[in-house]
C-alpha cells in the first residue's frame, strides 16, 4: 500500500449515494499527513456522515451546497477523529461545524 500524501483532495460527483460516508481521511495510518477536502455542489443519498477527518492530524473539511435526503443530516455532514498509531481505531470527537476544522454551516446543507 502506498503512503498517504500530504495535499488537497476535491471530490464533486453531481449524486453520491454513500455507505457510511462519502470521505474519510486515514486515523490510523504508518504516516500521518493533513489532508483537506472540499465538498461543493453535491448530492448525498444515505449514509452516517458526509466525510470524517482528524483534528488532530490537521486535516479540514470545506463544505458549501450539499443537498441530503436526510441523510446524512446537517449536523453529521462532517465528523471530527483523534488520529491514533496503526494497530488502534481513532476515536469520535464529535459531528457538526467547527470553525476551520469542519468549515460549514448547517444552512448550507439542504434537502434535496
Amino acid at each position: 500500500m502506498a503512503p498517504a500524501l500530504s495535499g488537497f483532495r476535491t471530490s464533486m460527483p453531481t449524486t453520491s449515494e454513500i455507505s457510511p460516508r462519502l470521505y474519510r481521511s486515514c486515523g490510523n495510518c504508518s504516516q500521518a499527513y493533513a489532508r483537506h477536502v472540499v465538498l461543493d455542489n453535491v448530492a448525498l443519498v444515505g449514509g452516517d456522515s458526509g466525510v470524517g477527518i482528524n483534528e488532530n492530524f490537521g486535516d479540514t473539511a470545506t463544505i458549501s451546497k450539499v443537498c441530503t435526503n436526510g441523510k446524512p443530516t446537517a449536523a453529521n455532514m462532517c465528523c471530527r477523529y483523534k488520529g491514533t498509531t496503526p494497530g488502534n481505531e481513532p476515536s469520535k470527537i464529535g459531528c457538526g461545524p467547527s470553525g476551520s476544522v469542519c468549515n460549514y454551516s448547517t444552512s448550507s446543507v439542504t434537502t434535496c
